[in-house]
């Protein structure tokens, strides 16, 4: 019924990404892949991307697995659209507040994004985030 509204489709995008259960991963993945999903549109990435790390729950797992996913759609999109992925890089900002596992998670991931990110924006951001 609603196919064609893309912004019904994100909204639905935002909520399937958020939602606390399941492999998270798995799930952000196959809304990537959904046929309805323009990897194009800044919204719908923000939908997703966004959504997903919206959910403390998956993108702060204790394994690091969330920050490492995120970071491997970040460099991907830093190709096709370096100002959306500077954007998203700001999730990390705050990565000095959280307990030691996570920082130190976060911080690796973030200087594992700084050798594998080309664009001025990324790099700006992320250096911003590291203090550097």
């Amino acid at each position: 019924r609603w196919l064609e509204r893309p912004v019904i489709l994100d909204n639905w995008f935002a909520l399937q990404a958020s939602a606390p259960f399941g492999d998270a991963i798995a799930r952000a993945e196959a809304l990537l892949s959904h046929p309805r999903f323009d990897p194009q549109a800044p919204n719908s990435l923000r939908a997703v991307l966004g959504g997903f790390a919206r959910c403390a729950q998956s993108f702060h797992k204790p394994d690091g697995s969330g920050y490492r996913w995120l970071a491997d759609q970040l460099v991907a999109l830093d190709v096709q659209n370096p100002i959306a992925a500077s954007r998203f890089l700001k999730l990390f900002m705050g990565w000095r507040n959280y307990g030691p596992q996570r920082k130190d998670q976060m911080q690796t991931t973030l200087y594992w994004l700084l050798d594998r990110l080309h664009s001025a924006n990324s790099q700006e951001i992320t250096r911003q985030c590291l203090g550097l």
